[in-house]
């Protein structure tokens, strides 16, 4: 990635962003999954899914291997049909997946009030690494952004979320949660500059506008075949499912480039996504829908 524009002032501490691309397989098959075998009953043809993922670019191998480790993962199952093995969604999977949704789908719908903050601190011991790296990517997820060591910000009350979270991975006692308003008096732009990196947040957001943005256009999505529809969509999605990792939904005030970025990749995203669901969806039922 590209550094900073010369006049970006240095701040340290300042966040480095990494967007999953489609070299992450296991992320790619997620994706599959949430879009295409979600409702109950619903299955995926193991040999169907390496085929669709040789869509994106992947070996039969790099296929496998991502299938197995999510089966590791405990993201999915797979049982066997003769001589068939089929994939379906775990109850596991299907929690993670649903959480997803509930940030993914409101994503940049909901204005964050300027006037309410979230800061949440954590003792975790040293010696808990695994369970700090796991907090500190779902507070990335909920829009949080480090401000030192163990102390996370986010703007608007993020306190349902974070409960739910430390209470189903039972951490409550190393965690604090405050929720209240900055000082009207002090200009939070140093302390938003050390939790996000916003000029590298427009930057992907003018990446993603720009790789799909003919699709926005009907004429342009009609020359797709199913399978094109299919890749397209697919890119699309995993493509904005990291936005909410790496954008806090900053109101306008505090970060008006990104603000509006934001919004038209929402709307982009939310009109191509539902344009192409129909031959997508036919792609994906042909080639690995459960027979």
């Amino acid at each position: 990635m590209s550094r900073l524009a010369p006049d970006t002032p240095t701040v340290h501490h300042l966040p480095t962003i990494r967007i999953p691309g489609m070299n992450a397989p296991q992320d790619l098959a997620l994706s599959i999954f949430g879009a295409h075998v979600r409702k109950p009953g619903q299955k995926a043809w193991s040999g169907g899914l390496v085929t669709l993922m040789g869509d994106f670019g992947f070996s039969v191998e790099a296929a496998r291997t991502a299938l197995n480790r999510l089966v590791a993962r405990g993201m999915i199952d797979r049982h066997r049909e003769g001589r068939q093995i089929y994939y379906f969604v775990s109850a596991e999977g299907q929690e993670y997946l649903a959480e997803g949704d509930r940030r993914f789908f409101t994503f940049g719908k909901t204005q964050q009030r300027a006037d309410a903050w979230t800061i949440v601190w954590n003792s975790l011991p040293e010696s808990s690494r695994q369970e700090r790296s796991r907090l500190a990517t779902r507070l990335r997820f909920y829009g949080f952004g480090p401000i030192q060591d163990a102390t996370w910000i986010a703007v608007g009350d993020r306190e349902p979320e974070v409960l739910r979270t430390i209470q189903a991975w039972e951490i409550e006692r190393y965690v604090a949660m405050f929720v209240g308003r900055l000082s009207r008096r002090i200009d939070p732009t140093s302390m938003i500059a050390t939790a996000w990196n916003l000029p590298r947040v427009a930057e992907h957001y003018e990446l993603f506008l720009r790789d799909f943005g003919n699709l926005a256009d009907p004429a342009q999505r009609a020359v797709l075949d199913d399978t094109g529809a299919f890749v397209a969509r697919t890119q699309m999605v995993h493509r904005f499912r990291s936005f909410p990792t790496i954008d806090p939904e900053l109101p306008e005030a505090l970060a008006p480039q990104v603000y509006q970025l934001r919004a038209r990749a929402v709307s982009l995203f939310d009109t191509v996504y539902d344009a192409l669901e129909e031959a997508a969806e036919r792609r994906f039922t042909l080639v690995a829908g459960g027979l």
